[in-house]
């Protein structure tokens, strides 16, 4: 390989004192940015994720109460009009294997949601090892060959 060539590393895994103080883990975050390099911890990934998870449940109460709404919009509606009292008629009418459907499609979504992330970090770490692997190997055999 020639010298020229620099050999870098796009992820790389650092362990720190877990007795520090979130002050000294900033001045840690810190000193890595003025080096060019970005710092997350295992809290300010979980904080990122909390706050995704957070946003998603404020859309979806913001659609619930939207649809709740409607829904109480249509039943005013069909009683002023009389609609409601005509035998035979339903305003909503659901089918308990639908309902079952959603919710068993929805629980599939939370539970992959919950879980890739743990699976992409476990294919990152043993991409890392491999990377790793190569890069000593490629530095023993230079060392030898030297």
């Amino acid at each position: 390989m020639p010298a020229s060539v620099v050999v870098g590393y796009s992820v790389a895994t650092a362990q720190f004192d877990s007795s520090l103080t979130a002050e000294q883990v900033q001045a840690l975050q810190t000193t890595l940015l003025d080096k060019r390099y970005s710092a997350l911890t295992v809290a300010g990934q979980l904080g990122t994720f909390k706050s995704v998870f957070k946003r998603i449940i404020g859309v979806l109460n913001a659609f619930a109460v939207g649809v709740g709404t409607f829904i109480s919009n249509v039943l005013d509606h069909t009683g002023l009009s009389g609609l409601s009292g005509l035998p035979g008629s339903h305003i909503m009418q659901f089918a308990p294997a639908s309902i079952a459907i959603i919710v068993v499609v929805v629980m599939l979504l939370i539970i992959f949601a919950g879980t890739s992330p743990a699976l992409r970090a476990k294919m990152c770490a043993v991409a890392q090892v491999a990377i790793e692997t190569t890069a000593m190997a490629r530095c023993s055999s230079t060392a030898a060959s030297r």
